[in-house]
């Protein structure tokens, strides 16, 4: 058997992907780095060090899901506001304040605050679901809020905001958040803040001593 290509297996770096993306999309610059008139993935995979099936596999994953491994994390990192928040403002800007999940999902990506926190990976076994739109749509079928009109739009559900669940479960979070201002310190918390405390005073007799 044929000995693996140098890079096979290994990650591909953000530089790679741009390279690759840029040689299956300009002719003129496929021209210009590989003499190629056309794309000849055995000369793509030569050219990366890697077999021209994980070559012509990273161009088309790259290019259906528009995902690369840097994006997916700064997405996770930045999940500050769930699903079910960004539905129910999805929902708050379209027309009758009601539509498909598609239209829900279309007025979400429209937000510069909720963009860069969609985790656009696919969701196993799917092959185009990005997770984000699956976990709206989780959160249209678990939460009280979202009702189904019992209407058809393009072949999908239409949901409407149920306004007094909506209340009842601002109310209850206020609730929620008030108890949780006012919740007695745990020993831990309380160590934490004794352990401050004292690391100050130190610092501030320390600051004392230099001055005198």
């Amino acid at each position: 058997a044929l000995p693996l290509p140098a890079n096979d297996g290994k990650k591909w770096s953000a530089e790679e992907v741009v390279e690759l993306l840029r040689l299956g999309e300009d002719p003129a610059y496929l021209k210009e780095r590989l003499d190629l008139d056309k794309v000849d993935w055995r000369q793509l995979g030569a050219h990366f060090g890697r077999s021209y099936e994980s070559v012509s596999y990273k161009f088309s994953y790259v290019k259906n899901t528009g995902r690369t491994e840097a994006k997916t994390k700064h997405a996770k990192a930045k999940h500050e506001t769930s699903y079910k928040e960004m539905a129910v403002w999805a929902l708050q800007q379209l027309p009758n304040a009601d539509g498909t999940s598609g239209q829900i999902c279309s007025v979400i990506v429209t937000n510069l605050a909720f963009s860069p926190q969609l985790d656009t990976a696919i969701v196993s076994g799917k092959k185009t679901l990005q997770r984000w739109k699956h976990g709206v749509r989780s959160a249209l079928n678990a939460f009280a809020m979202f009702r189904k009109t019992g209407a058809m739009r393009d072949g999908e559900v239409v949901w409407r905001l149920d306004h007094d669940a909506l209340s009842q479960e601002q109310a209850m979070q206020a609730e929620r958040a008030a108890r949780q201002r006012n919740k007695p310190l745990s020993g831990a918390q309380r160590r934490k803040l004794k352990k401050a405390a004292a690391a100050a005073q130190a610092a501030a007799q320390l600051a004392h001593g230099h001055a005198a």
